[in-house]
């Protein structure tokens, strides 16, 4: 589920600004609650998919998984732990790592971190269990923590990088795999061998360099005044080898500073989102986001006879990040025709009428219409007619928990027989609840890991999904889209 702010978009942001300014490394602290959303990993080669599909937004309830070669299903499976983060071979290999009680933001859990690789065919090559412990320091997550992972199939490895429990230290510790045979290998600080440590910040970003054994490293680089201010923001390019032996660094020490505040948040922003590291996919060639001058600059490696490493800038090209939206869909204009209107006979309105008490209706496909009738005595009912107002179905809700200053919120048609009713609490940043009623049989079941404000409005999609309006809070409302 995602949420979009409709009003009041410039405080907002001003206070995610603000609350980014706060968090010079992100997911240490908890300051929010990350959800994950269903992902497709691609192979090098594009030939291989791998889809990790929650349960819930917050991954507590396990997540179907579906690998795919050239668009043909190999195996899928549900899987009790999530993969928060993932990749996927050229030979169907996949690795990751999750968490058996959700992302280690949640404080409320500690649950187990698991570092996971299967075959090809999805049997568990190594499923590596370390429990989860509370930070010595305040409100910061649990360890372990990750930050990332590198799948790099070229050197037999994946690499899981893996916050330091000492925010003081803060040295990254990278977890080294191998893919054929699931055998740990190594635990590697790669920070500790940089020059210049003093004044180099935590890694933005890693990524493998294709046709080596190395990967390239993006870190912070602040210089301080003996105050102990910064004076200066920039970057700090290295190339480390296979056991995070540094063999060549470049710095560029006011890539990021910028007079004007505003730019500046903004920058760090996209820095931290994005990175500086466009590219590595090429055999021995990397390029690098220069912000201050605005360039994208590319870079040949080689080694030579004696083995040392050599990196040699090739071009510079003017750059600026492209913004891609998505194409705004051409909808065409219909004139609907006026069918005229249904009187309801008096004995409509009686009691022992089905059409009655409502105050809303969904149409429930072909020549159906449902509606939540309002009980004088007892628990509501759901009922189903037919456009003459002859009953279909109808289900007592008397099995959903009526809780105190609750009220519905919102009811759709899910296809077939199923819709889907939600009540809300009357209580501000209260949570909504939601349930699955089959008016053929009369089932009801709670909708297993939604987690949402109140409900203002609720709208179906034809594939199964809906999307709902909320009260985020008295101020603000809301979007959420859900499946």
């Amino acid at each position: 589920m995602r949420i979009l702010s409709l009003v009041h978009i410039k405080i907002v942001s001003a206070l995610l600004s603000a609350l980014v300014l706060l968090l010079p490394i992100p997911g240490r602290t908890q300051w929010s609650i990350p959800t994950l959303d269903p992902k497709t990993y691609t192979s090098p080669s594009g030939e291989y998919t791998l889809l990790v599909d929650p349960e819930d937004r917050y991954a507590q309830h396990g997540a179907n998984v579906v690998v795919r070669h050239r668009g043909q299903r190999v195996w899928s499976a549900r899987m009790e732990v999530p993969l928060w983060n993932a990749g996927i071979t050229n030979d169907g290999t996949a690795g990751g790592y999750g968490f058996s009680q959700g992302h280690p933001g949640k404080l409320v859990t500690h649950g187990i971190f698991h570092v996971l690789i299967l075959d090809s065919k999805g049997k568990i090559r190594l499923d590596q269990q370390t429990p989860r412990e509370m930070s010595a320091f305040p409100d910061a997550t649990p360890n372990p923590n990750p930050v990332g992972m590198i799948l790099d199939p070229e050197n037999d490895r994946m690499v899981v990088r893996v916050y330091d429990p000492d925010l003081n230290r803060n040295i990254e510790s990278w977890w080294v795999y191998r893919l054929t045979t699931a055998k740990p290998l190594m635990k590697l600080e790669p920070e500790k061998e940089k020059v210049d440590s003093e004044s180099i910040r935590p890694i933005i970003d890693a990524k493998h360099v294709t046709g080596t054994p190395l990967t390239l490293m993006h870190s912070w680089r602040t210089d301080r005044s003996p105050g102990g201010r910064s004076r200066s923001l920039g970057a700090r390019f290295t190339l480390i080898d296979l056991t995070g032996k540094p063999v060549w660094s470049m710095t560029i020490p006011e890539d990021y500073k910028t007079p004007d505040e505003t730019k500046r948040e903004r920058l760090m922003a996209e820095i931290r989102e994005h990175g500086a590291i466009l590219r590595t996919d090429q055999t021995r060639q990397f390029d690098l986001r220069f912000f201050a001058d605005a360039q994208r600059v590319h870079f040949a490696v080689k080694q030579s006879t004696g083995g040392a490493w050599q990196v040699t800038e090739v071009s510079r090209t003017p750059y600026t990040p492209r913004r891609v939206l998505p194409p705004v869909p051409s909808i065409p204009a219909r004139q609907l025709s006026y069918l005229g209107s249904i009187p309801l006979p008096p004995e409509y309105v009686a009691a022992s009428s089905p059409v009655r008490d409502l105050d809303g209706f969904v149409v429930a496909g072909r020549d159906r219409f449902a509606f939540l009738r309002r009980e004088a005595k007892g628990p509501d009912t759901f009922v189903v007619v037919n456009s003459d107002g002859q009953l279909i179905h109808q289900v007592s809700l008397n099995p959903i928990p009526i809780k105190p200053n609750t009220q519905w919120s919102g009811y759709i048609w899910a296809g077939g027989n199923r819709f889907l009713l939600t009540r809300s609490t009357q209580v501000l940043e209260g949570r909504a609840s939601a349930w699955y009623v089959d008016t053929s049989t009369g089932a009801i079941s709670p909708l297993v890991g939604f987690d949402c404000p109140n409900i203002k409005r609720i709208a179906a999609f034809p594939d199964g999904g809906f999307m709902t309006l909320n009260f985020i809070d008295a101020k603000y409302m809301g979007i959420e889209i859900s499946y």
